[in-house]
């Protein structure tokens, strides 16, 4: 998996603290081949810190929750192989910590046209209120 941010530089402790210092690799130590793969697959001037190999499911959620918490972005790349089927990825400008206020959330009917079946009572919609 690979962590890039677009402003200031991941301290990759806490990062190392899930999976182990051997299991990440800052962007300056990685294989040129693998930044040139990376490279074609992110938008011009994207900062990419580091790379994580997470060993088992369970760091890598820690490793997604850590990278949530801290608004980082990620970019899951398995062995690699095909981050050159779709387009760039892009950062956008972090959201804003959310600043309070309510929502209020309520139950929308099925999308039309409602096929059948057994009617879901999931259908919920959210806004800020």
């Amino acid at each position: 998996m690979n962590s890039f941010s677009t402003a200031d530089r991941i301290n990759t402790q806490e990062l190392e603290s899930i999976a182990g210092t051997s299991r990440v690799c800052r962007w300056q130590d990685t294989e040129p081949f693998l930044h040139d793969r990376i490279d074609k697959a992110v938008a011009p001037g994207t900062k990419i810190d580091c790379i994580v190999y997470p060993n088992t499911q369970s760091e890598l959620a820690a490793v997604i929750a850590c990278a949530s918490r801290n608004r980082w972005g990620i970019l899951p790349f398995g062995n690699a192989s095909k981050l050159d089927w779709g387009g760039l990825v892009k950062l956008d400008p972090p959201n804003p910590p959310y600043q309070g206020g309510a929502f209020r959330c309520f139950r929308t009917p099925p999308t039309p046209p409602y096929q059948g079946g057994a009617k879901s009572s999931q259908n919920l919609a959210c806004e800020k209120g």
